[in-house]
């Protein structure tokens, strides 16, 4: 049995920066909501944008109302350039 769910979803699209999985591009992403009524079961979901492909995701189930943070493509119209963050720590003593 092949469960396939034809349906649209609430999302917000969104850029995710973690340097140890990339360095130099964040990930194109999506803040999704099952808003279909629907359990979805975990497993590949195909993400498109305005009716145009944008790239794979894989979800972990899913109830509904239930909201996840998912990954599906590299952003290549962001390109990220890591720097050293300077801290500086002033020891204070009264």
């Amino acid at each position: 049995m092949l469960p396939i769910v034809n349906a649209s979803v609430q999302a917000e699209k969104l850029s995710i920066y973690n340097e140890s999985v990339q360095r130099k591009f964040p990930l194109n992403g999506l803040r999704l909501t099952n808003t279909t009524g629907l359990h979805l079961m975990q497993g590949p979901i195909t993400v498109f944008d305005g009716g145009t492909y944008a790239g794979d995701a894989r979800i972990e189930d899913l109830q509904p109302k239930e909201e996840r943070l998912i990954s599906y493509a590299l952003d290549l119209k962001i390109e990220v350039e890591a720097l050293a963050a300077r801290w500086h720590q002033r020891d204070h003593f009264d």
